[in-house]
């Protein structure tokens, strides 16, 4: 869908219909009042939007937001618009580290109330479960990315042509995700499950680095079905595995660190593959295609590059779309070898079991005055016992 409107009525659109409906989905919660999952009533919307400004850390997100921007612009113009050495890349490179830095001890400062609070996310199943959504949404995004640009420069596909020979990705990974939660019944470790899932998704990634303009659709396909396979398995990883170890008043919390992991992740590291793909095509340009001008035909895009060169020079180009683009799926791949490696921090608890918390002294001292039994001593005192 997202092809055919952008071939038919512009990029720009695939955003503009997301506003009707995410507009009626805000009016609904605005209007609905869900209970707290603590079991406590929700205070009203006025009541709860009057008193935000105390609950969100506006502070951390002044720092965090410069520290993010510059190290973006620094990886994305880092080799393209300015030289690594430029004293802009390092500027920002710099700036970027030190924002970080203040950030960082800002958090510690504020402790629970800090955009990531330090206490929640130190906890062994959030940290890995945080490494292990930023490697796979970054890994996610390359690929959603890449492939379809693979599709339209070097199968010569059209926007709407490129979503369609994207399907297998997207059905493989709405079905596994599904007959994961079904089977987690019977296997109910997340570790498993997330080993399982970035192998696949490590194996699928590499097999897409070796794609030649004559790849047939059998190859593509499988591929891409294996890699759906896998991400939709190890993407909802962790997340169940925090939910399962957490208190439930820390889950909200946690879950909210997991997804900003994921989301941060695919922008940050679809930085770094842009930066590797347009580092890759001007040599690859310059050994296929000799005779074009690099700067244009990056310039006029995957799609377009057809009319700024020669007919003859159309079979070098797409080659070195080809080698820019498979030299980029090395990257998806390297993130999945990673989030297997730290599968292991899912811990070994079974999904679905909550562990049982420990009751306040107050609670237990009520219990205990419930089951008291009182007995008569033989001196006709009485006696207490629980």
């Amino acid at each position: 869908m997202g092809g055919a409107v952008t071939q038919h009525l512009g990029w720009r659109w695939c955003l503009w219909i997301f506003l009707p409906p995410t507009g009626l989905i805000a009016l609904v919660f605005l209007l609905l009042r869900i209970p707290d999952q603590v079991g406590l009533e929700k205070s009203s919307t006025v009541s709860t939007v009057c008193g935000l400004h105390h609950k969100l850390d506006f502070v951390g997100f002044l720092i965090f937001t410069p520290a993010c921007v510059m190290f973006l612009l620094a990886v994305s113009w880092g080799g393209s618009k300015y030289a690594w050495g430029s004293a802009a890349t390092i500027g920002l490179l710099c700036g970027s580290g030190v924002m970080a830095a203040i950030f960082g001890g800002w958090m510690w400062h504020y402790g629970d109330r800090a955009m990531i609070p330090p206490r929640i996310v130190m906890k062994p199943v959030v940290l890995y479960g945080c490494i292990l959504s930023m490697v796979q949404g970054g890994a996610f995004l390359m690929l959603q990315y890449y492939l379809p640009l693979w599709f339209q420069s070097v199968k010569g596909a059209s926007p709407e042509e490129g979503g369609v020979m994207m399907l297998p990705t997207c059905v493989a990974q709405i079905v596994a995700g599904i007959g994961c939660s079904a089977l987690l019944r019977t296997i109910p470790y997340a570790p498993l499950w997330s080993f399982f899932g970035n192998a696949a998704t490590a194996i699928a990634s590499g097999l897409m680095t070796t794609f030649i303009p004559s790849t047939s659709s059998g190859k593509w396909i499988g591929y891409q079905i294996i890699g759906g396979v896998g991400r939709g398995i190890a993407m909802q990883m962790p997340v169940l595995a925090a939910q399962s170890a957490l208190p439930e008043s820390e889950i909200s919390i946690a879950t909210a660190n997991l997804l900003f992991f994921q989301y941060f992740g695919g922008t940050f590291l679809n930085c770094i593959a842009k930066t590797v793909f347009i580092n890759a095509l001007g040599p690859a340009l310059a050994q296929y295609a000799p005779h074009v001008d690099p700067k244009r035909v990056i310039a006029a895009g995957a799609t377009d590059f057809l009319h700024v060169i020669r007919p003859q020079d159309v079979e070098g180009v797409k080659l070195a779309y080809n080698k820019a683009l498979t030299t980029t799926f090395w990257l998806p791949t390297a993130f999945a070898i990673v989030g297997f490696v730290f599968s292991y921090g899912l811990g070994r608890h079974r999904i679905g079991i909550k562990k049982p918390t420990k009751k306040s002294g107050k609670e237990e001292a009520e219990k205990g005055s419930n089951h008291e039994d009182i007995s008569v001593e033989p001196d006709g005192g009485a006696k207490t016992s629980s």
